[in-house]
């Protein structure tokens, strides 16, 4: 089980309340999709917080509930 099977399985049960991304300019070729299989949880993103940095902006997204 990989990091990517365990934030899923967090976002589906509601326990985080923000998801931060790196982006940053290089292929990796194949792994674990991030979002792919989430279940029953219709999650929605607010606007992303947008930090540039050197070759990577970093976006952080808060989950918002719905409540």
């Amino acid at each position: 089980m990989g990091p990517g099977v365990v934030a899923r399985e967090a976002l589906e049960e509601r326990l985080l309340d923000e998801i931060r991304v790196d982006l940053v300019p290089y292929m990796l070729g194949d792994g674990v999709r991030f979002v792919d299989t989430l279940g029953a949880a219709p999650l929605e993103f607010g606007d992303p917080q947008v930090i540039q940095g050197k070759k990577v902006t970093h976006l952080v997204y808060p989950v918002e509930t719905g409540e």
